[in-house]
């Protein structure tokens, strides 16, 4: 599972790469993180809503579907959606940023260098595929960063390990800072555990790799076994 229902406010088109058209939707910020930009890509669900005009530009919308992130691997570090319904014009003074992701841990849970209080992790997730209008086909496997806080991580650190399964709720979080070394602009998405919004499924503890059972020896077996 791999879901996001968020509002945001239209800031125009973008066109990537590969040539597929996006609207962009940005996020209010969370605390000193700044807006969390967004690509839509469209889709059949999303009907004559993601049609070119249809929004003027600041309008809120809600956004409910399938999350993606972009492939960092080929310079791609966006975070796309491809709706399941028809973007709706919402009321400006409501906000709402809720991701879903259901699927197994991908890497050792870790805890944060310059904050005790924090661990990261990751969620790898197996999603049907996602084809948009434009014939661009998104892969259903999709992994994510994860942060949680706190007695949450308190909590995730000591029962989660890699392999294991888990569900969480979290709100998409964007970071962007300059690199200190290069100088240049870095930015990263995170998905921020909500306070208690998690659960496991799966063993409780890895399995531990089988050994040969000891051989009992008798003390009469032992004594004709010792070399003179």
């Amino acid at each position: 599972m791999n879901t996001i229902t968020a509002i945001g406010k239209y800031k125009g088109d973008f066109t990537t790469e590969k040539g597929i058209r996006t609207l962009i939707i940005s996020l209010p910020g969370k605390g000193k993180n700044p807006e969390a930009p967004l690509c839509v890509v469209p889709t059949y669900p999303s009907q004559n809503s993601c049609a070119p005009g249809v929004f003027e530009k600041d309008t809120p919308l809600l956004v409910v579907g399938r999350l993606y992130s972009g492939d960092y691997t080929q310079g791609d570090n966006s975070m796309y959606v491809f709706p399941t319904q028809e973007l709706q014009q919402m009321p400006t003074e409501v906000e709402l940023n809720h991701v879903s992701l259901a699927g197994s841990n991908g890497k050792p849970v870790a805890r944060g260098k310059n904050l005790e209080n924090v661990v990261t992790f990751g969620v790898f997730c197996r999603a049907p595929s996602q084809k948009a209008i434009s014939y661009d086909k998104m892969k259903g496997d999709v992994g994510f960063i994860c942060e949680a806080w706190d007695e949450s991580a308190s909590i995730i650190e000591k029962w989660l390990y890699p392999g294991r399964g888990t569900a969480i709720g979290a709100s998409l979080i964007y970071q962007s800072w300059v690199d200190k070394n290069s100088g240049e602009s870095r930015h990263r998405y995170r998905m921020r555990v909500k306070n208690n919004q998690f659960s496991f499924f799966g063993k409780s503890r890895p399995e531990e790799k089988k050994t040969e059972p000891a051989v009992y020896e008798s003390p009469h077996q032992q004594a004709i076994s010792k070399p003179n």
